[in-house]
C-alpha cells in the first residue's frame, strides 16, 4: 500500500497536481483566478480585496463544495472576461450557478452570480461573499445602507464579538481607502449584505455576505427558485495616475531575516484519539520518544462510567511520560462531578497539571459552574482554567471575568469557512489576531491553545458513513503540507506568547500517526499502516528543545516560505517550511550577513517522506542530509528542512 503514495499525495493528500492560480489584469488592478474565486485583488503592492467567491452552505453550516465546468477565461487588452458553471451536490443540496466575471481597463471588476435550486432544499447561505483585508483594522469606511442613509463606521481593531459588526449591516455600498487619494467602492445587488469579523474563527479577514443573520435559518428553497447577486468594485479618486498592473513574477529566492525579539517555545502536547481505540505498544513508544509536555484527556463527568475512560487516558499519559491536561465538562451537579473526577486523578498523584473546565450546554465556561469546582480541582498543584471547545467567537461573547481563572484556553482551526491551502496559510495571521485580542481582554493571564485541528471538532449534520471522511478530518493531515503548516502554526503561537499548545490527536484521521490496521477512510485518506505522518517528524525535530527561545525570523515571502528558529544554550536550530508547489532557494541572514555559507540540512520532502513515515526510528536515527552551499538552502515543494548552526 505504501508504494501507492504518489508525489501529489505526499505533497497535499490527494493524487492531483496542485492548482496554480491564473493572474488576470484589469487596468491598474490584478487578481488571481483560483477555482472560481478571485483571490488576492491588488492595486500595485496593496491588497485591496482578499477574495470574492460564491458560497453554498447547507442548514448545518457545512460548505458544499462546487464542481466547476464550462470554464472560459479571456484576457484582453481592455480587461478580462471569465465564465463558468459551478454545481454543488450533497445529500440534501442540489444547487447550480453560473458566474460571469468582468474586469475593465479602469480597474472595475464585476462578479455576477446566477443560480437555481434543482430540488427542494434548506440553506443557511447561498450567494456571493467578499473578504476584506486585515489592513482595515481600526480604519474608517463609508457605508450606504439600503434605506439610503449614509454613515462613517470604524472597523474594529480587536476581534469584535458582535455579529454583524456594529454599523456594518443592511448596506448596499461600502467605501474604504486603498492607497493615497484612491478609494475602493463596493456595490452589492440582489440581497441585503452585512459584515462579520471572521477573526472570531481565525480567518484573517472581514467577511461581507448575505443574507442577514437576523433572518431565521435555515431558509427553504423550492425547486426552480433562483438566486441572483452582483458585486461591483470600482476605484474612485486620483485614478488617472495609476499605472497598469502586471502579472507578479514567480518568487524563487526568499530571505529569512533574524531579528532581536524572542519568545518562549510553548509547551507541546497531543490530544487523546477520538476513535476510542487503545494505543499499541509501538505507538506509545513513538509518543514517548517525542518528549511531550502533556496529553489532553477529555472528561465528561456527567456520563455514567466516565471514570474508566479517564483512567485509560491517565494510564496512556504515564506510559508516554507526559503530564495530563484534563478537559472536564461538568453539568448540573458540577461540584459532585468535579469531585468524582478529582478522586480519579488522585490515584495518579501529580499527573494532572491543568484542568480546563467546560460547562455542559454552554458554548464557553459558565462562571457559576467554574466557581463551584475551582477549589476542588486546585489540589495537587494543578492549575484551573476556563475557555471553550468551540471557536473564539463563543468565548468572545461569553467572557470569563479577569482574574477568575489561572489560564484562558481556546482551540484553533484554519478551515472554518474555506479549505484551500492559501486560506490555511493566510489564517495563521488570524490566529495571531485572536491571541492578541485574548491578551488585551485577559491581560497577564496565561494563554493556552487546545487543541489545534485542521477542521471542525463538532459533528455538523449527518454522521459520515463508515469508510467516508468525517467533517472533522482533512486529507492533508498525512501530508507534507500539513507538516509545513504546523511549523508556521507553532511560530505564530510562540510569537503570540502562548504558554501551551495541544496539537491534533495521537492516531487516526486527526492524529500524527496511522494505526496498524490502517485506513479509516480507504480510497480517500492515504497513509502507511502502522506508520507516522510528516507532522510526527516535525515534532521529532523539536524533541529536546523544551525551554528554548523562539527567535524573530521575518520571511520576505511569508505566504510561501517561513521559518521557526530555536535557540537553547549554545545551540540554534532553523526549521524551514515551504507552503508551495514550487522549489525555492532560501537564505538566512542577520544584520545583512548570511548566517552560514556551507551547511548540511535534513530535508523532509517527497523523496524522503515515505521512508520517514514507514520507519521513523531508523530515519530519525540517521536522517538523510543534503549539503547546501552558497549561503542558501534549496527547499523542494511542500518540504520541511532543518539545520543546526554551530
Amino acid at each position: 500500500m505504501a508504494k501507492e503514495l504518489s508525489q501529489n499525495i505526499l505533497w497535499h493528500g490527494v493524487d492531483e497536481v496542485p492548482a496554480e492560480p491564473v493572474w488576470l489584469l484589469a487596468g491598474p488592478v490584478r487578481a488571481a483566478l483560483d477555482e472560481g474565486q478571485l483571490r488576492g485583488i491588488y492595486l500595485g503592492a496593496d491588497l485591496i480585496v482578499q477574495r470574492i467567491y460564491g458560497a453554498v452552505r447547507d442548514r448545518y453550516w457545512n460548505t458544499v463544495p462546487g464542481v466547476i465546468s464550462e470554464l472560459s477565461v479571456q484576457q484582453r487588452e481592455d480587461g478580462f472576461l471569465v465564465a463558468f458553471t459551478s454545481e454543488h451536490v450533497s445529500t440534501e443540496v442540489d444547487f447550480v450557478w453560473r458566474a460571469e466575471i468582468t474586469g475593465t481597463v479602469d480597474g472595475t471588476i464585476t462578479y455576477v452570480f446566477d443560480g437555481e435550486a434543482r430540488q427542494p432544499m434548506f440553506k443557511n447561505r447561498i450567494g456571493l461573499c467578499v473578504l476584506a483585508p486585515l489592513s482595515l483594522n481600526g480604519k474608517e469606511a463609508g457605508v450606504e445602507y439600503v434605506s439610503g442613509d449614509r454613515a462613517v463606521v470604524q472597523f474594529p481593531d480587536l476581534v469584535d464579538p458582535a455579529q454583524p459588526v456594529r454599523g456594518l449591516h443592511d448596506f448596499r455600498g461600502l467605501k474604504y481607502p486603498v492607497t493615497d487619494g484612491v478609494d475602493l467602492h463596493l456595490r452589492f445587488e440582489g440581497d441585503v449584505f452585512e459584515i462579520e469579523d471572521q477573526r472570531n474563527w481565525s480567518d484573517a479577514n472581514y467577511k461581507i455576505y448575505s443574507t442577514p443573520q437576523r433572518i431565521p435559518m435555515p431558509a427553504s428553497l423550492v425547486a426552480g427558485q433562483r438566486v441572483h447577486q452582483t458585486v461591483t468594485m470600482k476605484l474612485q479618486g486620483k485614478v488617472d495616475s495609476l499605472q497598469s498592473a502586471e502579472r507578479p513574477a514567480v518568487i524563487s529566492d526568499v530571505e529569512i531575516t533574524l531579528g532581536d525579539k524572542f519568545w518562549a517555545l510553548p509547551e507541546l502536547g497531543l490530544g487523546m484519539a477520538s476513535h476510542g481505540d487503545d494505543l499499541a505498544a509501538k505507538e506509545l513508544a513513538r509518543l514517548k520518544a517525542l518528549g511531550l509536555s502533556h496529553y489532553r484527556v477529555e472528561v465528561d463527568a456527567a456520563l455514567p462510567g466516565f471514570q474508566s475512560a479517564f483512567e485509560r487516558g491517565l494510564q496512556q499519559a504515564e506510559a508516554m511520560g507526559a503530564r495530563v491536561e484534563a478537559v472536564l465538562t461538568v453539568g448540573v451537579e458540577a461540584e459532585s462531578e468535579a469531585q468524582n473526577a478529582a478522586d480519579v486523578a488522585a490515584e495518579f498523584p501529580g499527573l494532572v497539571v491543568r484542568w480546563l473546565v467546560l460547562t455542559s450546554g454552554f458554548p464557553a465556561t459558565a462562571a457559576g459552574s467554574f466557581e463551584g469546582v475551582r477549589d476542588i480541582l486546585l489540589a495537587d498543584g494543578a492549575t484551573v482554567g476556563a475557555g471553550t471547545d468551540a471557536d473564539f467567537f463563543q468565548l468572545n461573547n461569553r467572557r470569563p471575568s479577569q482574574g477568575m481563572c489561572d489560564f484562558i484556553s481556546v482551540p484553533l482551526r484554519p478551515c472554518a469557512h474555506q479549505f484551500d491551502r492559501a486560506t490555511m496559510v493566510e489564517n495563521l495571521q488570524g490566529q495571531r489576531e485572536i491571541l492578541r485580542t485574548i491578551g488585551s481582554i485577559w491581560d497577564g493571564t496565561p494563554k493556552v491553545v487546545s487543541p489545534v485541528s485542521f477542521r471542525t471538532r463538532a459533528q455538523k449534520g449527518p454522521v459520515a458513513a463508515p469508510g467516508e471522511m468525517p467533517a472533522q478530518a482533512d486529507v492533508r493531515q498525512m501530508s507534507l503540507f500539513g507538516a509545513a503548516w504546523t511549523v508556521g502554526c507553532l511560530k505564530a503561537l510562540a510569537e503570540s506568547d502562548v504558554k501551551s499548545v495541544t496539537l491534533f490527536q495521537t492516531t487516526g484521521l486527526r492524529g500524527i500517526m496511522e494505526q496498524e490496521k490502517g485506513f479509516a477512510a480507504p480510497g480517500v485518506f492515504h497513509s502507511v499502516p502502522g506508520g507516522v505522518f510528516p507532522i510526527y517528524v516535525v515534532l521529532a525535530a523539536l524533541t529536546g528543545w523544551t525551554g528554548a527561545e523562539v527567535l524573530e525570523a521575518r520571511s520576505s515571502a511569508p505566504e510561501t516560505i517561513d521559518a521557526l528558529v530555536l535557540s537553547k544554550e549554545d545551540r540554534t536550530r532553523i526549521i524551514l517550511a515551504n507552503y508551495s508547489a514550487r522549489e525555492r532557494t532560501v537564505s538566512v541572514a542577520r544584520e545583512g550577513k548570511p548566517v552560514f555559507s556551507e551547511i548540511e540540512a535534513v530535508v523532509l520532502d517527497a523523496d524522503t517522506a515515505l521512508a520517514a513515515m514507514t520507519d521513523p526510528e531508523s530515519w530519525l536515527a540517521s536522517p538523510p542530509r543534503r549539503k547546501m552551499s552558497g549561503g542558501a538552502v534549496l527547499l523542494p515543494p511542500f518540504a520541511v528542512a532543518w539545520l543546526d548552526l554551530k
